[in-house]
C-alpha cells in the first residue's frame, strides 16, 4: 500500500492503533506512514522529518571524523553536496 491507500483505510489504522504522521519540510507538508512494528516497551515513531538533499553533510562528515578543512575540500571538489 502507498500512504494515500493507508490513509484511505480505517481498518489497517483502526486495528494498529496508528495515524499518519505529520511533519513540516521547508516547502511543504507530507504523511508518512507510522512504525511498521508495534513494541510495548520501546514504541517507535515519527518524530522528525528527514533531512532536506545537503541539509545535514558538514555535521554528518564531521562525526565521522573528517575536519572543517577536510570537508571544505571535498566540497570544493564537489565530491558532496551540501545546502547553503
Amino acid at each position: 500500500m502507498n500512504i494515500a491507500d493507508i490513509a484511505r483505510d480505517p481498518t489497517l489504522c483502526r486495528a494498529r492503533d496508528d495515524r499518519i504522521g505529520r511533519a513540516t519540510r521547508p516547502i511543504s507538508r507530507y504523511g508518512s506512514a507510522g512504525v511498521p512494528i508495534k513494541m510495548t516497551a520501546t514504541p517507535g515513531g515519527v518524530h522528525r522529518r528527514a533531512p532536506l538533499l545537503g541539509e545535514d553533510t558538514r555535521t554528518s562528515l564531521s562525526e565521522a571524523g573528517l575536519s572543517e578543512s577536510e570537508i571544505d575540500e571535498l566540497l570544493e571538489k564537489r565530491a558532496v553536496f551540501a545546502a547553503k
